[in-house]
């Protein structure tokens, strides 16, 4: 809870500053292994729901449930990447990220 909060705190006036648009772009290489999570490691995008998914699992490790078992990354910058680009999706109100080469 505290990092979602951080997190809000710091995209919060970035995103009030963006133009609305249906698709985040994103070229960070941390989302490669997000999408490899996602069960889509060749994925040009990924819908919202694919990410609430991974994130409900990086809740359930948090909870205590390894990483391995859920089939992600047990690394801190897997978990920043993951949480960033979530909150950027739910309060940006956008469909999906796109990646960029």
């Amino acid at each position: 809870e505290a990092a979602i909060e951080q997190v809000e705190v710091a995209i919060m006036p970035v995103l009030r500053r963006l133009p609305a648009a249906a698709e985040l772009h994103a070229r960070a290489s941390g989302m490669r292994a997000l999408a490899a999570s996602a069960g889509q490691p060749a994925a040009e995008a990924l819908e919202t729901d694919a990410v609430e998914a991974l994130f409900g699992r990086l809740v359930q490790v948090a909870g205590g449930m390894p990483a391995a078992r859920m089939g992600i990354p047990g690394d801190r910058d897997f978990a920043v990447h993951l949480i960033v680009l979530r909150e950027l999706l739910h309060h940006g109100g956008y469909a999906r990220v796109r990646f960029l080469p």
